[in-house]
């Protein structure tokens, strides 16, 4: 079971889009549920899509499942998961630990401190409690490796079991589609009014959050306007689609900056709304390049921007700030250009280079192909698919409050002989026997092997 916390439907924000790709590749190995949040309103799947509305229906789905795979606030909220004997799939792809500094900064530091506190002890827990973690990056990875060692999890059996570790948490960034996009209908030039069928196009592909900077954008813009008539900029989303996500102040400081540098709606343009998941291929395909601008701080370091990965699915050229693992890719592998964080001027010349150097368009268009083969769901979802067929607990602990998690009381796996530690993932014989056949008749002798090796490093 996949235990989204974001609106699933026609709309939808990168953590549902990242569920729902989750489980339509899973959906092709194994019988998965997609458990949501709102009322089902799409089409019937590869896989089953249930509505749970609380506690209680939620625990009616954890109870039909063998693994779980939820994000760390869904964990914290419903202890129907904690308090269960199945493997659990942490996807902590986004720091939100990090995240909450940005997104609070504007609060008083008292409340600060108090949305902090909390979240401190979510991510704790769910460090703590966890068989198998996902995040986006390597440079994610090296981050939740520290934190992990701090609770214990990084312990000598750990290391002798895997000596990598990619048992314990591995890389699953965001991906792309197979198939490339295909443009359905006419929706930006020549429709919007003030955006013609020549002009250059660049997109801001996802919403206006406080950890980007999208009043230097607004301000290049500004000064790009000043020498060219042709060049555009959209963006493709303000309102969120999930109506318990706030809507953050900087949204109406860059609409209000627009107006005030005199180019909202003739060089600037808002989506007031949010786009459709499956329209979304006609706002890419009519634009020309991709851009996302953001402060430099702790939050873009370890970052994934997600909404880029759109861009390279729809082979636009990037215009990215540095210091996100993503704007490396872009550096890397020459998919476009990168600047300075706040550097207005720079940024104005990046967007003029990128629309009037056509052999450097072309070239970087070129290494998108490339690149975007790396990306594709079925390629990063690997790990998952790994654990899930042979699925390994990689932890005995105590059960233990949430508050007491941070006080370093973790117990290494291997202390089966102190009578206070309590193994969570105890297995009866019927799951072991059918784990047994599942094995022999799905993957053959080697992963009967594997599994029962597996069964009885554990075990004994």
């Amino acid at each position: 079971m996949i235990v989204s916390d974001d609106i699933v439907s026609k709309e939808m924000a990168g953590p549902a889009i990242r569920v729902w790709n989750f489980a339509k590749i899973l959906a092709e190995k194994m019988n998965v549920i997609l458990a949501i949040p709102n009322q089902v309103d799409l089409p019937e799947q590869t896989f089953k899509i249930v509505q749970y509305k609380d506690r209680s229906s939620l625990r009616e789905l954890v109870d039909i499942s063998d693994i779980v795979l939820c994000g760390g606030m869904t964990f914290s909220r419903y202890d129907c998961i904690r308090n269960s004997d199945k493997y659990i799939i942490m996807d902590i792809y986004d720091p939100y630990n990090i995240a909450t500094l940005a997104e609070y900064r504007n609060e008083t530091i008292e409340r600060q401190f108090e949305v902090y506190k909390t979240i401190h002890v979510n991510v704790n827990e769910m460090l703590y409690y966890g068989d198998f973690y996902i995040c986006a990056s390597e440079r994610q990875r090296d981050f939740w490796l520290g934190m992990l060692s701090a609770l214990n999890r990084v312990n000598p059996y750990s290391f002798n079991q895997d000596p990598q570790l990619r048992g314990l948490i591995d890389v699953v960034p965001f991906g792309l589609p197979d198939a490339k996009p295909v443009h359905t209908k006419k929706v930006l030039k020549g429709v919007v009014n003030g955006i013609n069928e020549n002009d250059f196009l660049i997109i801001w592909g996802g919403g206006i959050y406080n950890w980007f900077d999208p009043l230097t954008l607004i301000k290049a813009m500004a000064e790009v306007g000043k020498k060219r008539e042709d060049i555009k900029l959209f963006f493709m989303g303000v309102k969120h689609p999930n109506p318990q996500v706030k809507e953050l102040q900087l949204v109406n400081d860059t609409v209000n900056l627009a107006k005030k540098r005199g180019v909202f709606e003739k060089n600037v343009f808002f989506n007031f709304g949010w786009v459709e998941y499956d329209e979304r291929q006609n706002y890419l395909l009519e634009s020309d390049a991709g851009i996302i601008t953001h402060p430099v701080h702790i939050e873009t370091r370890f970052a994934f921007r997600t909404r880029i990965l759109d861009y390279l699915w729809a082979d636009l050229p990037i215009i990215s700030t540095k210091g996100d693992s993503l704007s490396e890719i872009v550096e890397l592998n020459k998919l476009g250009i990168t600047v300075g964080d706040g550097d207005v001027e720079e940024l104005a010349k990046a967007i003029i280079k990128i629309a009037d150097d056509r052999d450097f368009y072309e070239r970087c268009k070129h290494n998108i192909r490339s690149i975007a083969k790396k990306y594709t769901w079925e390629k990063v979802c690997e790990p998952i698919i790994k654990f899930c067929e042979d699925p390994l607990s990689s932890a005995v602990r105590k059960k233990l409050r949430p508050d007491q998690i941070h006080t370093g009381t973790m117990v290494p796996y291997g202390a089966e002989n102190n009578s206070n530690i309590t193994k969570v993932r105890k297995k009866g014989p019927v799951y072991i026997i059918k784990r047994f056949f599942y094995h022999l008749f799905r993957s053959g002798l080697k992963k009967t092997l594997q599994f029962s090796s597996n069964y009885i490093k554990r075990n004994k």
